[in-house]
């Protein structure tokens, strides 16, 4: 039952993830909305940078009623969920293009509540694992993750052929108000007896702690939390834009209709491959060094483009669309695996909250930085030159990795 609610709250926290991210701009994407306005939607990264502002009161304000049956950090969590949830059910009901205050007002609304709640869940996780099971929670937390992502992206996409964006999300808000009463499921974790408002106890403490603990690597750390997902959050703005006018020029050889449902499909594959590589993952994770399979995914991430650059100058093969998918979305799990495991273990369980969006703080502005200037980036290099600047993006992070000790076993907090 622990493993059960584990899986379905991470995946019930992709869904909040994706809704007002990727999930939103396929919906865009099919209204036309240009490449440039759907590289604007990293632009809430920017809002993840900042969580680091309001994470810590998180851990420390109660919530009325809901705190007698759940502790601080899952009645915050619920609501994280149910917020955004009814949100977007009430989005579903209107046309995003011409109702754009109330549009917008969601859409930031969805990005606060899912940047606050993705460091409280995965501190929550990581609370109530033990030095035994730590990798195989984390693991499987990822693994819920990736679900609710692809479910998300490929089912909805898939489902869009025959029903509106609308219905989806209509449905989608109301699986995800169901799901969220999952949190009630987890045991309730111990809390003081009074919490601490302290500035130095929210704002400075967690950082000293991490600072004192990894001080003789802290800037490779830093550099490589900026460096290592720019690949992902170049491509994914335009990913499906891209898979849309690759099905247009192709007609006369196959059907833009055709080319959706491939990519619907190979997508829905690509799911299982991204599992599947995280569960590789996990077990070179058991085996090797921290280091060595940072190495690794960083290689494969940058040889991932090479089928997108194929595919973009040899348009007739279909098996190369299917296996540019799902090798992207397989060395995509590897790494994800490797890198939210590493970033969540660096973290005192103490202050696991407060430390994970120190962490995002490096990578969610880099997301935004390279994020927003994707569509730019795709309009005026065309994709040829768009796919070499995203297999080279990520890779000074080796020159990082180099800094960094050969195991990178992170002591445990005492707390």
């Amino acid at each position: 039952m622990y493993n059960f609610s584990v899986f379905s709250l991470a995946m019930v926290s992709a869904m909040v993830y994706t809704l007002p991210g990727h999930t939103l701009g396929y919906w865009l994407a099919d209204l036309k909305v240009s490449k440039k306005a759907l590289g604007l939607l990293s632009i809430s990264y920017f809002i993840h940078a900042s969580k680091i502002l309001w994470v810590p009161f998180f851990e420390r304000i109660k919530v009325p009623f809901l705190n007698k049956i759940l502790d601080i950090r899952s009645s915050w969590i619920f609501l994280m969920m149910i917020i955004p949830s009814i949100g977007f059910f009430i989005l579903s009901f209107r046309n995003p293009l011409q109702n754009q205050y109330i549009f917008v007002s969601v859409v930031l609304l969805s990005v606060f509540c899912m940047s606050t709640m993705d460091p409280l869940l995965r501190a929550h996780f990581y609370k109530l694992s033990n030095d035994q099971n730590i990798k195989k929670i984390l693991t499987l937390g990822n693994i819920g993750f990736r679900t609710g992502l692809y479910l998300a992206l490929n089912i909805y996409v898939l489902i869009s052929n025959f029903v509106s964006w609308n219905v989806i999300y209509r449905i989608s808000s109301l699986f995800m108000i169901v799901a969220s009463f999952t949190i009630f499921l987890l045991p309730r974790e111990k809390e003081e007896e009074e919490s601490n408002f302290s500035f130095k106890e929210m704002f400075i403490e967690p950082y000293r702690d991490f600072v004192s603990k990894h001080k003789q690597y802290l800037v490779s750390v830093i550099a490589i939390m900026f460096l290592f997902r720019l690949q992902d959050k170049l491509i994914s703005p335009v990913f499906y834009c891209y898979f849309v006018e690759l099905g247009e020029s192709l007609r006369g050889t196959i059907s833009a209709q055709h080319m959706k449902y491939l990519f619907s499909a190979s997508k829905i594959i690509g799911g299982f491959t991204a599992i599947a590589g995280s569960l590789a993952s996990n077990y070179y994770l058991n085996k090797y060094s921290y280091k060595y399979n940072f190495f690794i995914s960083a290689i494969l991430h940058s040889l991932s483009c090479l089928p997108l650059l194929l595919l973009n100058n040899f348009l007739q093969s279909q098996y190369l669309i299917v296996g540019a998918i799902l090798i992207e979305k397989t060395i995509r799990g590897f790494a994800s695996n490797t890198f939210y495991v590493y970033q969540t273990s660096l973290c005192s369980k103490k202050y696991a909250s407060s430390q994970l969006a120190l962490l995002s703080l490096s990578e969610s502005f880099g997301s935004a930085l390279i994020g927003s200037c994707s569509g730019y980036a795709a309009e005026y290099l065309g994709w040829n030159y768009f796919f070499i600047l995203a297999a080279l993006i990520s890779l000074p992070v080796l020159l990082f990795l180099k800094a960094l000790p050969k195991n990178l076993v992170v002591k445990k907090s005492k707390t």
